[in-house]
């Protein structure tokens, strides 16, 4: 174990904390899922009249999500804060400032850590690509993504989110939006640690990945909901 120690970088994770090596695997490479029309408000997910066209064919009324039936018991709540671990956000898009979270006791660009977290200057989220505070999207995966899940609604600009929650960006995926097991995992945990109560992943591979099973396994220990993108290839994930 020394000699492996020597040659590895031995990752210290929250469902192994002790940072004795029970696994030893490949930091294996993760790509965004491009899901869908950008033009969000055109979008058939919410509300499927049957007049949207994609490469699938003609739409089908009524597949989607019945977002116009929930909407009339629940819009959502800021309290609640959805962890986004995708390219980071646009933060100065006029549809998703609202809805941004705020680490309360952090004031951005001090170089401190005024939330005691470990994290300097993470007022926004933080970026696990280039290990700062900057969340801003250099490939527009994260900020549609965010936009779908929560842009403001009812104020006569651009689309509508699903809900009117919180939106925690915590960048992983690179300008290309690729990223890697361990940038996941540490996402993942940042989410949880810092107050997400449900985490979004829009990414994803074709291998088996046992220490982000772990993970995943522990956030849910945690009782922090994942929700996971289907994948684009048509195949049954059962």
């Amino acid at each position: 174990f020394a000699l492996i120690r020597e040659k590895l970088n031995v990752v210290k994770t929250a469902s192994h904390p002790s940072g004795e090596i029970v696994r030893l695997q490949r930091n294996f490479i993760y790509h965004a899922f491009q899901t869908g029309d950008p033009d969000f408000e055109k979008s058939w997910g919410l509300n499927n009249t049957g007049n949207n066209d994609d490469v699938e064919g003609p739409g089908i009324a009524g597949i989607d999500i019945a977002a116009l039936k929930a909407w009339r018991i629940e819009t959502g709540s800021p309290k609640v804060i959805v962890a986004i671990p995708d390219s980071g956000m646009d933060l100065y898009h006029e549809d998703l400032q609202r809805n941004l979270w705020k680490n309360g006791a952090e004031i951005p660009g001090n170089s401190l850590d005024d939330y005691y977290n470990g994290f300097i200057d993470d007022a926004r989220g933080w970026n696990f690509v280039d290990a700062s505070g900057d969340v801003q999207d250099d490939n527009n995966h994260g900020t549609f993504i965010a936009g779908i899940i929560g842009a403001a609604g009812a104020n006569g600009k651009g689309s509508r989110g699903i809900s009117n929650s919180s939106l925690m960006i915590v960048r992983m995926l690179d300008k290309n939006g690729t990223g890697t097991t361990e940038r996941a995992v540490r996402a993942l945990e940042y989410a949880v640690k810092n107050g997400a109560g449900i985490i979004n992943i829009s990414w994803g591979g074709m291998m088996y990945d046992a220490v982000l099973y772990d993970t995943v396994k522990w956030v849910n220990e945690q009782g922090v909901l994942c929700v996971v993108a289907s994948g684009n290839d048509a195949k049954n994930n059962d």
